[in-house]
């Protein structure tokens, strides 16, 4: 095994290269209230929480007290090790920039409050799709999927909350704890439910075991990292930041994060690229995403593919690609040239909301509609209720390419609220009274096929 300092030759492999070491030497430091929160008041950082008078609702520590980070911790990554064919990271689980402070939707304290975790990781240096068949995903146990380049840990999307039904059968019911399984298939999304406990940097933890985690992009790593982020200062009294996108000189994101089976995760601004249509041995066409954040009209070039001579111009209206014009198709090509467009723009995820609207724009069921009676294909065959081999999309028992889900199975009225808002069967955390409707997509957790999981799930 070595360390990174020791093999120049190493630092060409962005997962020895690309954890966030800059402030190591800096003790991790929360902010604990706001200059309104109720009771005691602290809105000066401190290197040990929570402090006498504030509220500290963490679940019980091997003293008979509640978990508290009672002496300082370094922040980040403190110790990079590898081999040929693996990388081994030590970090605290805690962030360099100030954390905190954790409340709910009315301003009360959340209670619930980071602790070091100490973590030895092991992450391969050598990722594969997962076997026997990379179409197929699988769940997780919950808990850690990765970590960020600062050493903190990433959970998955969901709260660990699934609806159930109430009567069997019926539309109607509540959120359980750990019903997210194929009896029970929709689960609620943590970024609509939990965002309200996040801080400024967009984390929070558990009371369980004050393991801080982002379920959703790291606001103030970005910030720290250079991703096209701008911070604000509060000024006192409450000496906060707030974290907004910076589209005033995009460039492309850097890598934010590291799954446990070994793929890097960047932040949201990449190259764009097109996909070329050929007639005959030239290019005809070039189709392209619709969405993105230009300034001025970005390049376009052909490599590859066998010919040569293609060219084409991009149009942009409102900052928007609309459309790339073919000037010259070339000759020669024997398959289609890669396209690729020099301007960066913000990515956007795969997946859609089953609505109206992306039902006119990509087919999909409009379950706002329809209800929630059917599953996509992705979904179904993750949930165990399909496999890929048997999934036809057609004929008796789908619908528009769904799977029709038995009565049993189905989930809430679009008009359902989640109910608890924010897990109260963990601690009676929050007084919280505001609630989040269920959104029309599907609610799940992100897949992974990594084992190494730490923790419970928040």
């Amino acid at each position: 095994m070595a360390f990174l300092a020791c093999a120049a030759s190493a630092h060409a492999d962005p997962i020895l290269t690309s954890w966030f070491t800059d402030n190591s030497s800096t003790l991790a430091r929360v902010i604990q209230t706001t200059s309104t929160s109720s009771g005691t008041q602290n809105t000066t950082p401190v290197t040990t929480w929570p402090t006498t008078g504030i509220t500290n609702k963490n679940n019980n520590g091997s003293n008979g007290q509640p978990l508290s980070q009672s002496t300082s911790a370094y922040a980040d990554v403190q110790q990079i090790r590898y081999t040929t064919t693996d990388v081994y990271i030590n970090s605290s689980g805690l962030a360099s920039y100030t954390m905190g402070p954790f409340l709910t939707s009315n301003g009360s304290l959340f209670g619930f409050w980071p602790v070091s975790q100490n973590y030895t990781v092991r992450i391969t240096r050598n990722p594969m799709l997962p076997l026997p068949n990379p179409l197929v995903k699988t769940t997780h146990g919950g808990g850690v999927i990765g970590l960020m380049v600062n050493g903190v840990g990433i959970y998955d999307l969901g709260d660990a909350f699934g609806f159930v039904q109430s009567p069997s059968g019926s539309t109607t019911g509540s959120d359980s704890m750990g019903q997210t399984n194929a009896t029970h298939p929709w689960w609620r999304d943590a970024l609509a439910v939990e965002v309200v406990t996040f801080d400024p940097g967009f984390a929070h933890q558990p009371g369980v075991n004050g393991q801080y985690h982002y379920h959703a992009e790291p606001k103030a790593l970005r910030y720290q990292l250079g991703d096209n982020m701008q911070a604000t200062y509060s000024g006192s009294p409450n000496n906060t930041y707030s974290y907004t996108e910076n589209t005033s000189n995009l460039h492309h994101s850097p890598i934010l994060g590291w799954s446990f089976d070994g793929y890097p995760i960047y932040g949201p601004y990449a190259y764009d690229s097109g996909v070329a249509t050929l007639s005959g041995s030239s290019v005809a066409s070039v189709a392209f995403s619709k969405s993105g954040t230009y300034s001025t009209p970005p390049t376009v070039t052909f490599t590859g593919g066998g010919g040569s001579g293609a060219s084409a111009v991009a149009v942009v209206s409102g900052g928007v690609l609309t459309g790339i014009n073919v000037v010259s198709g070339g000759t020669g090509y024997t398959s289609p040239p890669i396209v690729t467009i020099s301007g960066v723009r913000r990515m956007r995820t795969g997946f859609v909301l089953r609505n109206s609207t992306n039902q006119a724009t990509y087919g999909v069921t409009d379950i706002t509609s329809t209800g929630r009676i059917t599953l996509p294909k992705w979904a179904t065959i993750a949930e165990g209720l399909s496999t890929l081999a048997t999934y036809t999309g057609t004929g008796p028992g789908y619908t528009n390419g769904d799977f029709n889900l038995s009565p049993t199975l189905q989930g809430p009225a679009t008009t359902y609220t989640s109910s608890p808002p924010l897990r109260p069967t963990r601690s009676a955390v929050t007084s919280a009274t505001t609630t989040s409707s269920v959104t029309a997509a599907r609610c799940r957790a992100w897949t992974s096929t990594s084992t190494n999981t730490m923790g419970a799930r928040a």
